[in-house]
């Protein structure tokens, strides 16, 4: 909660932010797929599209949540693409 009473919140991480701090942690994004038995592009891809487990590997990689890189991808932690859909009309 910030000084207005008003839940604060931060802005995702765009890609060049995550790569530069893989990066700073001497990783990157396809060997982070690689080692965890995913093709090499796979981490890059989360990047663009929703992808719950590796953007999981890659939060985890930055010691960080994957809600707090990716806010508009998670509703309370859940990732939006498990929730399920309104119905119409409704």
């Amino acid at each position: 909660m910030n000084v207005l009473g008003k839940e604060q919140s931060f802005p995702a991480w765009d890609a060049i932010r995550i790569k530069g701090e893989l990066q700073r942690r001497g990783l990157s994004l396809a060997e982070l797929s690689r080692r965890h038995g995913y093709h090499a592009n796979s981490a890059a891809r989360a990047l663009r599209v929703s992808w719950p487990e590796m953007e999981r590997i890659i939060a985890d990689a930055l010691d960080e949540k994957p809600e707090t890189l990716w806010p508009d991808r998670y509703v309370d932690g859940v990732p939006r693409k498990y929730l399920p859909r309104k119905q119409a009309g409704g």
